[in-house]
């Protein structure tokens, strides 16, 4: 309508209403409009049905906001709590016969609110019943892009270190900028929790950065998650790369986002000195080009127990610690058909046993297409003396209690050389090849 009579103030309204909304699909891999942005839409367009058109095109999220407070549907075939507001945001008839078939009791057909949406919500973003959630994939980075460092957990203990990781990534042709408390210390956390929370929304919001990196590991991002803005991560997805600690806000994001990040080398660690050259190559190849890399021939890796074959799944996982603690929290990633990857430091082989058994108890190994191990450096009895099995006594008792496809001794995890992982991305484990091969890429 809006073409065929262009010169009609209320169709260049609506004209300009989606053409905006069209560049910004084309700007970002989804539109997210918060009420204030919604109201200002309505404000330009009359015609409200064409907010209808608007959350198609959005087609992933709405805030809870929108629907939090209403008690039931209209039953008239709108969205739950927009024909009060006078908006009157048909249902897809999709969406109408899904509710029809899951209405429980009291709730009329049609309605919106059958089936698990309404216990999603608790000031959460949520997602549209009618729409699959779309993977959201980082913008690859080009020369020149600007990469934020932050700590968002223990402190940097070696400043000179940090200062030729900097050094490392100005080499590589990348501007850096450091988070404002990302040198700080507050006991064993580098700044408190509002402090290392603002670094990391910051860098989210600075449209100029394309990738944020973190200095390092320790312990704290597990009290941030509560508070972290998943909404303003999900508008402007971008590069995080890291792992230790730092697996706790990666599978944070794939829960609420469904965002790719990247189980891969931190500043301190792995930039302060000679970097490795599989490690350089695994990790650029994977952030510049968006094309799914060549796959990892893993000659010194352990395969078993399936003889031949492949199996297939999104790469999930990171330090085992860390996913062993949010099992049974909002922040537990969804393990069905995943290639779970897990490595460990500084454990002793008891307590490896103990993280793999409690994994067990919670039916991941039931859901799992595949595992891969990484390194278990360091991780040894401590106690002179005292009866224990060795590392690779435990593993061996694992891998025959799962009884999945299991692959270890990969070079990822605390060690200088290390492949990086992107969580997120479909993979496929080739036991006849014996090589990890991505099926798509990790970036755009």
């Amino acid at each position: 309508a809006a073409f065929r009579r262009p010169g009609d103030k209320h169709n260049l309204n609506l004209l300009q209403l989606l053409l905006s909304a069209l560049g910004e699909l084309a700007r970002r891999p989804f539109l997210l409009f918060h009420a204030a942005e919604l109201k200002k839409f309505t404000g330009k367009c009359p015609d409200k049905s064409a907010l209808a058109l608007l959350f198609l095109l959005q087609g992933t999220f709405m805030h809870s906001r929108w629907l939090k407070n209403c008690e039931g549907c209209c039953g008239e075939g709108f969205w739950p709590g927009t024909r009060r507001r006078g908006l009157s945001i048909p249902v897809p008839p999709i969406v109408r016969d899904k509710g029809r078939d899951n209405a429980g009791p009291g709730q009329k057909a049609g309605c919106w609110q059958a089936g698990k949406v309404l216990a999603l919500m608790d000031e959460k973003p949520i997602l549209h019943a009618f729409m699959k959630r779309r993977l959201l994939k980082p913008v690859r980075l080009r020369p020149g892009d600007l990469i934020g460092l932050i700590s968002p957990s223990g402190p940097v203990v070696d400043l000179a270190r940090v200062e030729r990781g900097v050094r490392y990534l100005e080499r590589r042709g990348y501007r850096v900028r450091m988070g404002r408390h990302a040198l700080k210390v507050h006991g064993f956390l580098a700044g408190t929790d509002e402090e290392r929370l603002a670094d990391l929304h910051e860098m989210f919001e600075d449209r100029e950065v394309k990738a944020i990196i973190c200095l390092r590991g320790g312990y704290g991002l597990t009290r941030l998650l509560p508070r972290l803005n998943y909404e303003l991560v999900a508008s402007h997805p971008k590069i995080v790369v890291g792992f230790s600690d730092i697996t706790a806000l990666q599978l944070a994001l794939w829960r609420h986002c469904r965002m790719v990040t990247f189980h891969g080398p931190m500043v301190q660690a792995d930039f302060s000195g000679v970097t490795d050259e599989v490690t350089e190559e695994s990790l650029w190849r994977l952030l510049t080009i968006p094309d799914p890399p060549t796959p990892y021939v893993l000659p010194e890796a352990h395969w078993g127990p399936v003889r031949g074959g492949h199996v297939t799944g999104r790469l999930i996982g990171g330090n085992l610690s860390l996913l062993t603690s949010l099992v049974g929290t909002p922040y537990q990633p969804s393990f069905r058909k995943a290639l779970l990857f897990v490595e460990e430091v500084a454990e002793e082989p008891y307590r490896i046993d103990r993280m793999f058994t409690q994994l067990i108890h919670a039916g991941v190994p039931k859901k799992i297409a595949g595992l891969l191990t990484g390194q278990f450096s360091h991780c040894i009895a401590r106690v002179a003396g005292r009866p224990s099995f060795t590392l690779d006594e435990v593993l061996g008792g694992q891998e025959k209690e799962w009884g999945v496809p299991w692959v270890s001794n990969l070079p990822f995890g605390h060690v200088r050389r290390k492949i990086t992982l992107p969580i997120g991305v479909r993979a496929r484990l080739d036991f006849d090849q014996r090589e990890l091969r991505f099926l798509e890429a990790a970036v755009i």
